[in-house]
């Protein structure tokens, strides 16, 4: 089964429905205000309502939402996202924190360029304070 997307303004009504009822079942809940961390997020009063009432949970992480194109996407965007995701934990007042990336658009067969680029954000993530160093890609198939 793939994943469920909500739009935000939805996510209490299926957090209470779902999350709550479910407390042995572990969710994993992507983070995607706009095909990545979007502009001025944080901003937005769901988000600013929601995430800290996901991330209370105990049967929750939350993870940000990247897109890599097929590794065509230009690395630096790429990076940009993932630093901006991070950033959310500096705000100590809320529980902005993810607990990682989830990496959309990402090659099932893999050549070694790109493994370089997807080698390349992996460290990139897990060198950044803001999360608990965890990337969830869909299965890659590695070169021989």
């Amino acid at each position: 089964m793939g994943p469920i997307v909500f739009r935000v303004r939805t996510l209490s009504s299926y957090t209470n429905l779902s999350v709550d009822k479910l407390p042995d079942l572990q969710f994993l809940v992507i983070i995607n205000p706009h095909s990545g961390p979007g502009n001025n997020t944080l901003l937005d009063p769901n988000f600013r309502r929601e995430l800290p009432r996901l991330n209370a949970r105990e049967n929750v992480r939350t993870i940000g939402y990247v897109r890599t194109g097929w590794t065509t996407r230009d690395l630096d965007s790429v990076l940009r996202d993932v630093a901006t995701y991070a950033s959310w934990a500096e705000n100590t007042a809320r529980n902005y924190a993810l607990s990682g990336i989830f990496y959309d658009e990402t090659p099932n067969k893999i050549a070694v360029g790109e493994l370089v680029y997807m080698q390349r954000i992996d460290e990139f993530v897990k060198s950044q304070e803001g999360f608990r160093g965890v990337n969830y890609v869909f299965p890659l198939s590695v070169p021989d």
